[in-house]
């Protein structure tokens, strides 16, 4: 499984039930379906379960397609074209969001998906040793999903059983209670995972994914004290490392290098019907389509904003790496001669002629070394080890250019405020369009070290402003409909 590319099979069972049926009649088995208990069997039934759990993140309302706009366009890195969905898209980079947006509510629907199907597989294990390790692959899938959701809404229900029962009308679940469920889960899985695996299995989780995610959980819950060791092993573990060529971070030529933690997985591979056909076989984003150039036709729906133009220093090279405009070479390898309000993304965007336009074969890098390397630097800068907190952000920057006259060594001799702003600009120019800033930017608000609100209308250009609800989404309105126990964010 060279690159873990799951075709999803979506099976649906609708049972029509009538008044006059009787109760035994109701309660025999159907002799067409197979239940979880018949499935669970072997360990090859296992590794196809835990095959649709990955393949569940590849979905179109996630790094298949709709979380691109959602996580990345409420920013002040990216903002949308004329192009744009006035209905779904536009709304979200205005800041006017409603409960029914249907980014917003497919993005809340799949992720449960995710964690459902999770779910399945932990209630079934029965604890071969490949089973252990699927079930810290689980672990760690379901972790991934709430990291994501708690990041995006708040405080969400909190689903630990694929039991239908016991999953009746969930209410809110408080966020430390689910990180502490993160935690416990995250602990157990780099217990049950290797460090690598055998070139076929390239792509499933590590105890280095598993780790590079509890250190994230720690920052967002402030203990800086956890997540500086955290971070410290993972780094002289020897596994990991800067490659050096930044770009290879964002292209299909260098996947799964050494400093990825992990990747969501594509591929240019087809079902016969690309662009549109996420259910038939093809295996590539749509993130190429959002975000590239309008060499790809009626698309280019987001694009860098100003501000991030704006932030890397003279002459950085990752710029240019990550970013089409007057310059650079553009996809069909001429130059890329629009003007500077027609810039686009390059990061996850083929340099090359592409097969298919919305079939991009990009993996999506979720964790890689340099996010360590930088999460590291501020934790033991919150910890009162600014000095320090230096050598990992300028192994960063040596990395991109080892000129030292374009990206000078940041000093040891900072105050913690001026590194945390360091260590601030930092993330923004080398993980720019990575679906890392929305992420920053609330656990920066969550902790008290800035105002979100503030630094969005101060960044963002438009007469559209950010209000103190935007600081969430809504709940979607569907899952109120449905429970009226999903109480709804402030402000919605």
């Amino acid at each position: 499984m060279k690159k873990i590319i799951l075709s999803i099979i979506l099976s649906a069972v609708f049972l029509i039930i009538f008044a006059a049926c009787k109760k035994d009649f109701l309660d025999t088995p159907d002799p067409n379906t197979t239940s979880s208990a018949d499935f669970y069997k072997t360990d090859a039934d296992f590794t196809a379960a835990i095959n649709a759990t990955y393949g569940s993140l590849q979905r179109g309302s996630l790094f298949g397609r709709e979380i691109y706009p959602v996580i990345d366009l409420v920013t002040d890195e990216i903002e949308a074209t004329p192009k744009s969905d006035a209905n779904a898209q536009v709304p979200i980079d205005n800041f006017t969001t409603f409960p029914n947006n249907d980014l917003v509510t497919h993005v809340w629907t799949d992720f449960y998906i995710v964690i459902f199907r999770a779910n399945l597989v932990l209630d079934n294990i029965k604890g071969t040793p490949l089973q252990n390790r699927i079930k810290g692959e689980a672990l760690f899938i379901r972790s991934l999903a709430y990291y994501y959701l708690t990041s995006l809404y708040g405080d969400v229900p909190l689903i630990l059983t694929s039991d239908a029962k016991k999953n009746i009308s969930p209410t809110r679940e408080k966020m430390n209670v689910i990180f502490d469920q993160l935690e416990k889960d995250l602990l157990q899985a780099k217990d049950l995972l290797p460090i690598n695996y055998s070139p076929a299995e390239t792509g499933r989780a590590t105890s280095g994914a598993v780790n590079g995610l509890l250190g994230i959980i720690y920052m967002l819950e402030k203990k800086y004290d956890k997540a500086e060791p955290v971070f410290a092993n993972i780094i002289s573990s020897g596994t990991y490392d800067l490659v050096p060529n930044f770009r290879d971070n964002g292209n299909s030529l260098n996947e799964n290098n050494k400093e990825s933690l992990f990747e969501v997985q594509f591929s240019d591979q087809t079902g016969g019907n690309a662009n549109w056909c996420e259910y038939c076989g093809d295996e590539g984003s749509f993130y190429q389509a959002y975000y590239g150039s309008a060499i790809f036709g009626d698309f280019w729906n987001f694009k860098p904003s100003v501000w991030i133009l704006n932030q890397f220093e003279p002459n950085d090279p990752r710029k240019m790496a990550s970013i089409f405009g007057q310059g650079s070479l553009s996809n069909n390898g001429k130059p890329y001669s629009k003007s500077i309000d027609s810039v686009a993304v390059r990061k996850y965007v083929q340099d090359t002629p592409e097969k298919y336009f919305a079939v991009d074969p990009i993996n999506i890098r979720v964790l890689r070394f340099s996010d360590i390397l930088l999460l590291y630097a501020e934790a033991l800068n919150e910890n009162g080890k600014t000095a320090q907190a230096a050598v990992p952000i300028n192994r960063v920057r040596t990395r991109a250019t080892a000129d030292k006259t374009i990206l000078p060594d940041v000093s040891s001799a900072l105050s913690q405020g001026d590194m945390f702003n360091a260590i601030v600009h930092e993330r923004i120019v080398e993980l720019c369009f990575e679906q890392k800033r929305w992420i920053d930017l609330v656990r920066w608000d969550r902790a008290g070290k800035i105002n979100m609100i503030d630094v969005l209308n101060t960044n963002i250009n438009k007469a559209a402003k950010a209000s103190v609800k935007n600081k969430l989404f809504p709940i979607p309105q569907g899952e109120r409909d449905t429970n009226p126990l999903l109480v709804q964010n402030p402000g919605y």
